[in-house]
């Protein structure tokens, strides 16, 4: 029997499952993206493998995602702004937090856009077939431009705060 999925779930990673204050702190204020050597040399520092694998999770997302995954009428993605670089580390994350397996859609290598940008484009990827009011985001909008753009399509956007 096929089973009728009734919401697709995109799930953010970074602020959203991950706790990612310590390190935001350490990396310092993010120079601008067209300044590629700085920017890059900032991302370097925020996302480094060690900070990455000492993240602490955030316990009620994790939870939440869990429950809703396990509904059969419940599609699931990850959807992060996090390079394909830390794609094994991030795995290893999801893994180590007892995270579900599910598709892991993380930027390409040389891609600088902003997260809203960057997400729009893949948003529209993973949501084909389904229609507006079947899609939930949880994320934290830690840009502060995403939860515009999730309206703009029509999603509903649970915003994380921590």
């Amino acid at each position: 029997m096929r089973r009728k999925v009734k919401l697709l779930l995109v799930i953010d990673i970074d602020g959203t499952l991950a706790d990612i204050r310590s390190r935001s702190v350490r990396a310092g204020s993010m120079p601008p993206r067209e300044q590629r050597h700085l920017f890059q040399a900032w991302l370097d520092r925020l996302q480094s493998i060690r900070h990455l694998a000492s993240d602490k999770p955030i316990p009620q997302s994790i939870h939440v995602i869990k429950l809703l995954c396990k509904s059969p009428a419940v599609k699931a993605v990850y959807l992060t702004g996090r390079s394909e670089r830390y794609r094994k580390a991030t795995l290893a994350w999801l893994k180590k937090q007892k995270a579900p397996s599910l598709p892991l859609h993380m930027r390409a290598l040389e891609d600088w856009r902003p997260a809203a940008e960057y997400k729009k484009e893949k948003m529209l990827e993973v949501t084909q077939g389904y229609k507006p009011n079947q899609v939930l985001v949880l994320d934290d909008d830690g840009d502060g431009d995403c939860s515009a753009m999730y309206t703009s399509l029509g999603y509903t956007h649970y915003k994380v705060l921590v």
